[in-house]
């Protein structure tokens, strides 16, 4: 199997991902009442990690973040649809968030809120969601020109553990 080159793929859904902050950021501008349904809607749907130990809320938190990067880089065979999907959602609901917040609370707290996932999370959502849109692609190809796709599917399972 030639080298794989995964960094087209990380780059676009880097610009995908900042694009799509982007879009958050304006909706909120034109729309901050729909902002904060959103965001009120997010945190109820984590409402119970409020009576949780500090261990658990980071058990469950790496755990979620795992679970749903893993998926969306997997359910990328279908042509890259989800992942595509992931980033444009995550990005958009992080732009909503830095411009309701940027209201209410200085630039420094919000870089100091955001500092730990923009080290971990964000980088790994992105890379993720890379590997997934080429898996889509690999997919495509494979359907069209019958190019073998299990190493190229095991060789993404192993990059993504790495």
């Amino acid at each position: 199997m030639k080298k794989i080159k995964l960094k087209p793929y990380i780059l676009s859904s880097f610009f995908l991902f900042c694009g799509s902050i982007l879009l958050g950021i304006l909706s909120d501008q034109q729309n901050p009442e729909n902002s904060k349904l959103i965001i009120n809607s997010f945190k109820n749907s984590f409402n119970f990690l409020n009576q949780a130990n500090d261990f658990f809320m980071l058990v469950f938190i790496f755990l979620n973040n795992f679970l749903k990067t893993f998926f969306a880089m997997i359910l990328g065979i279908f042509f890259g649809i989800i992942p595509f999907l992931f980033l444009i959602g995550n990005g958009f609901l992080v732009g909503i968030t830095l411009s309701f917040y940027f209201k209410k609370i200085s630039l420094f707290l919000i870089v100091l809120s955001i500092l730990p996932h923009g080290i971990f999370e964000i980088p790994a959502l992105i890379a993720s969601a890379g590997f997934g849109i080429f898996l889509g692609i690999k997919f495509t190809e494979k359907i069209k020109y019958k190019i073998k796709f299990k190493k190229i599917f095991i060789y993404i399972i192993k990059k993504y553990f790495k």
